[in-house]
């Protein structure tokens, strides 16, 4: 995704809403079935592995919001 692209032009309408992401990480949870996710999108589901996907998301949507909102 041209992530750039996306967060000029939330910019360019005003948009001053939340953000939200849905991380699609494992096929076997109630959200893998739904989306009929047919693979892990992670080699390692660990809690630990979860917690640090979510904290690289949150800094890395904190970090485009700085360069584009």
């Amino acid at each position: 995704l041209n992530w750039p692209e996306i967060f000029s032009a939330l910019r360019e309408i005003g948009y001053e809403k939340s953000i939200v992401s849905e991380p699609f990480l494992m096929m076997g949870d109630e959200v893998g079935y739904d989306i009929r996710a047919w693979r892990d999108l992670l080699k390692d589901p660990s809690e630990e592995s979860l917690d640090r996907e979510a904290k690289y998301l949150l800094d890395f949507t904190k970090k485009m919001m700085r360069e584009y909102m």
